[in-house]
């Protein structure tokens, strides 16, 4: 009775993209949400210099300084050290004290690398605090 379905020449196969629009709205907002829970904090503290009258004798005892150098060669309390030789010599200096801070300089063209390692290697040695001093201008 019915003769064959044909398709007329001119429909077009379209495809429906609202289940992608969909799927890309939601992933965007898991990255929305996750993206805050991934950065990762490390606290740094600026010591101040506040010039106060107290005697050397009323004066605490200064926390070992450690300036980062970038030939490699680091100073400890006005002891020049090789990077491997930081963590031993901090681990002595810290060794009596109740409070284990340590004062860090880090010279301006020092690797990102090293200062790092440094600080780690600092932090293996028993130091709780890292005071980053800033560089002051002579």
């Amino acid at each position: 009775m019915h003769g064959p379905v044909t398709r007329s020449k001119y429909s077009h196969p379209s495809m429906n993209v609202t289940p992608l629009v969909d799927i890309v709205l939601v992933l965007l907002i898991i990255f929305m949400v996750i993206t805050p829970l991934l950065n990762r904090h490390m606290e740094i503290k600026l010591s101040k210099h506040a010039r106060n009258s107290q005697t050397d004798e009323e004066q605490p005892e200064q926390p070992p300084m450690v300036r980062i150098r970038a030939n490699g060669r680091h100073q400890v309390n006005d002891r020049e050290l090789g990077a491997a030789e930081v963590r031993g010599h901090i681990e002595t200096l810290l060794k009596d004290r109740e409070e284990r801070k340590v004062r860090i300089f880090v010279d301006s063209d020092t690797t990102y690398d090293e200062v790092v390692h440094v600080l780690d290697e600092t932090r293996a040695a028993g130091a709780s605090d890292l005071i980053l001093e800033p560089q002051r201008q002579l």
